[in-house]
């Protein structure tokens, strides 16, 4: 159970981090094309 739990939390951590990486992104691709 415990085991589980901190692998759901590592993958929450990443995916945070990936977001925080990939929504600037996101945000320049559609300033540039409004």
């Amino acid at each position: 159970m415990l085991l589980i739990l901190s692998f759901f939390g590592q993958i929450i951590y990443f995916a945070k981090d990936l977001l925080v990486r990939i929504i600037p992104c996101i945000e320049g691709l559609t300033f540039k094309i409004n």
